[in-house]
């Protein structure tokens, strides 16, 4: 299903922005031939839900932003946010958002209401985690605190070198017969 939502969403974008349905059509097409997304799609994970709803965000977006930027940035930044409960990719859509908001409008400051309504999904969603983590605090501790460490995943940041390193013997040197825990010479 998500895999659907996405290719309407890209659909969507496309034709606002090109005004062309042939352009359109050729990006569904494009998008729609990748067997990842396929993949991703029919197992149901869940940064193809994120992906869905982040797409489903900016096509909203491009769409309310002809009649009203305060509804557009409220439509948009509500599905960015809902992806954002999916994966913590999706805060590129978040990013994306704010780039069409001043590629699109200029540099012109949006106003109070419309920063508001652009927040508001946001602080509803923290005000909703924080609500629920009162209630089970052991839980919450056991969950984020997990995400917090990420698995090693930002070892990029803090130890570059260590990370390149983790990710060539751990990942691409397996794929190659020769993973980790082996002396270096598949079959022997």
């Amino acid at each position: 299903m998500w895999g659907l939502v996405l290719l309407f969403a890209w659909h969507r974008s496309v034709f606002r922005l090109t005004q062309d349905r042939a352009a359109a059509m050729v990006a569904l097409a494009c998008i729609g031939g990748g067997l990842q997304r396929d993949f991703l799609g029919v197992g149901g994970r869940m940064d193809m839900m994120a992906v869905a709803l982040g797409s489903l965000g900016i096509a909203a977006y491009l769409r309310v932003r002809e009649t009203s930027v305060p509804w557009a940035l409220l439509w948009g930044g509500g599905l960015a946010a809902c992806a954002c409960l999916t994966h913590p990719n999706a805060i590129f859509f978040v990013i994306d958002l704010i780039f069409w908001r001043y590629i699109w409008i200029g540099r012109r400051f949006c106003g109070g209401g419309a920063l508001a309504g652009f927040a508001m999904p946001y602080v509803v969603r923290w005000a909703g985690g924080a609500i629920h983590c009162r209630g089970s605090r052991a839980f919450c501790d056991a969950v984020f605190g997990k995400r917090r460490s990420a698995g090693g995943r930002f070892l990029v940041v803090t130890h570059p070198l260590l990370s390149l390193r983790n990710e060539v013997v751990d990942r691409y040197f397996a794929m190659f017969g020769m993973p980790p825990f082996s002396s270096g010479a598949p079959g022997v």
